[in-house]
């Protein structure tokens, strides 16, 4: 795959193909991740969606106006998107519907003249889903690694440790390949591939 841009922060060069875990413990650490990944790919040239809980959408805005991004909305290069209109748009969540999704919005944005796609996807709402969403929900993080290793696209998941605690730790490390802890990128040996991850499952 060929770059296209990196995280907007020095150390955190991202390429196509890339799907990473950001890991924050406060809405301004978690802010701060997404103005530096949207600002990147706004720059680069990139269609941009942000799935985020409404209430954040206001920060996120103001935060691009103030580096100068006002007209991303207008002209359709960014999208922040809610939950329920994107994991939960059919009532609960499913790992079909969802990869029907961002497979329109990497078309999309493509035919719009975007040079690629940039998408991040904050999964709190996941805290109040119905049981047993989380196990469907880890599988769909493993093969999200299929899914973007084939399309020109980069996947930033946000992941509130404070809110979630550890434990979930062990399947964050299992399905994706880097993770942003501290302000860097990391190169996670210890991600399996969808295959490996999930015959267990089956």
């Amino acid at each position: 795959m060929t770059e296209v841009g990196g995280i907007g922060v020095p150390g955190l060069d991202l390429q196509s193909g890339d799907h990473v875990c950001g890991l924050y413990l406060d809405n301004a650490a978690r802010d701060s991740l997404l103005f530096a990944f949207l600002c990147a790919g706004l720059a680069g040239g990139e269609k941009c969606v942000c799935v985020l809980d409404e209430g954040a959408h206001a920060g996120v805005l103001e935060n691009l106006a103030a580096a100068g991004a006002t007209t991303a909305v207008e002209t359709h290069q960014l999208e922040l998107m809610s939950p329920d209109a994107t994991y939960l748009s059919s009532g609960s969540f499913s790992a079909d519907a969802m990869f029907s999704y961002w497979s329109e919005v990497v078309t999309d944005g493509l035919s719009g003249g975007f040079v690629a796609a940039r998408v991040s996807g904050d999964v709190t709402w996941m805290l109040t889903a119905a049981e047993g969403a989380m196990k469907d929900f880890v599988s769909y993080e493993s093969e999200l690694n299929r899914f973007v290793a084939q399309r020109p696209v980069i996947v930033m998941c946000l992941y509130d440790l404070a809110a979630f605690g550890g434990g979930i730790l062990v399947d964050l490390m299992k399905t994706h390949p880097k993770l942003i802890l501290g302000g860097m990128v990391l190169e996670n040996p210890h991600c399996l591939t969808a295959e490996e991850f999930l015959a267990p499952r089956e």
